[in-house]
């Protein structure tokens, strides 16, 4: 299966977790999984061809980049908003970053 097909396919999935309102689901966490998924691939791919890094502290790099920007949108969230901190975003974020670590290693061109 090729890559836009599988990314197509991933998105189809959570198209329909959009409309639910709910702590666990929505649009919220379809932005904060497919944002953290995007992160994750680009920077990983980026990192793996204009760099020297070896593979592990690439995945690390590449991981710590959206898990990082979770951790301050949701300290902004609670601080600045003054709204709720969410783990249910940050589970997402997390979801988002593995997937978009499995898409770089395993789809590769």
């Amino acid at each position: 299966m090729g890559e836009k097909l599988r990314i197509a396919l991933l998105v189809l999935l959570f198209s329909f977790f959009i409309n639910l309102n709910a702590e666990w689901f929505g649009k919220d966490k379809v932005m904060h999984f497919c944002g953290s998924a995007a992160i994750t691939f680009w920077s990983y791919n980026y990192l793996e061809t204009c760099s020297q890094i070896d593979n592990e502290k690439t995945i690390v790099i590449s991981a710590g980049i959206p898990l990082s920007l979770g951790f301050c949108k949701e300290l902004s969230d609670k601080k600045i908003k003054k709204t709720e901190w969410s783990w249910h975003d940050i589970a997402w974020n997390s979801a988002g970053i593995c997937l978009g670590l499995i898409i770089s290693k395993n789809c590769k061109q």
